[in-house]
């Protein structure tokens, strides 16, 4: 990969490129983490469970242990957000730059996991913290439907045809709900047949009914099967 194209973080799967402080002396990861959370639209909750879940699963880029805080690699668990909220385990520095740590055992001095700042902030900072609790203390079904939501919400942030599927399919059960109350006349069912044929043949801008004329940026945007042209 070119090095103009090689990302420089990617929090979700617990890496940072070594140039990163060179190139963002200013920035800390976890503010680059939140932001791309924020353009995923997550909230909250959904950014703790989608992190959550990645790490137990070990879903890290090079396949490292980093911030997989949990015993039992690949299952679906609430383990991490455990060792976050303990306070039975000492978060130790492991470089000048504090991009890495140890999380170690108060009791015996052990080291038991590597994390990241990325890991560490769900478990400092005062907004994000309640999360993990929250997840600690749920039960293991409650987060894995919570990590299944998330998942399936980002992977379909770009499914635009998808997204038009569900409106026109909405759209169409509310014209034939409100016209099953009027009589059942010659006039009604024409007119109910028209209505989904207009529906079905208007374009949609992701999941809104407003028309959109055809433009090198909407192309990119709609799928083909929407565009006229303009």
């Amino acid at each position: 990969m070119s090095n103009g194209l090689k990302p420089v973080v990617d929090e979700f799967r617990n890496y940072i490129d070594d140039p990163f402080v060179k190139i963002a002396p200013d920035v800390a990861p976890e503010e680059i983490f939140l932001d791309s959370a924020r353009l995923l639209t997550l909230t909250a909750p959904d950014w703790v469970a989608l992190v959550g879940g990645l790490r137990v699963m070990a879903a890290n880029h090079d396949g490292s242990a980093s911030g997989v805080l949990t015993d039992r690699v690949g299952v679906l668990s609430n383990d991490c957000f455990r060792v976050l909220t303990s306070v039975d385990h000492e978060w130790k520095k492991l470089d000048d730059k504090a991009m890495a740590f140890s999380i170690v055992d108060r009791a015996t001095g052990e080291q038991r996991f590597e994390a990241t700042r990325c890991d560490l902030v769900f478990g400092s900072n005062s907004s994000c913290a309640r999360w993990p609790r929250f997840m600690r203390a749920a039960m293991g079904t409650r987060f894995v439907k919570d990590f299944v939501k998330v998942w399936d919400k980002v992977m379909m942030l770009d499914r635009y045809d998808a997204r038009q599927s569900a409106w026109l399919k909405a759209q169409q059960r509310r014209t034939w709900n409100h016209l099953a109350s009027e009589p059942d006349t010659h006039r009604s069912r024409a007119r109910a047949q028209q209505t989904s044929e207009r529906l079905r043949r208007r374009p949609l801008n992701g999941s809104g009914p407003t028309p959109v004329r055809a433009s090198r940026f909407s192309c990119v945007l709609m799928p083909p099967s929407t565009l006229r042209s303009a």
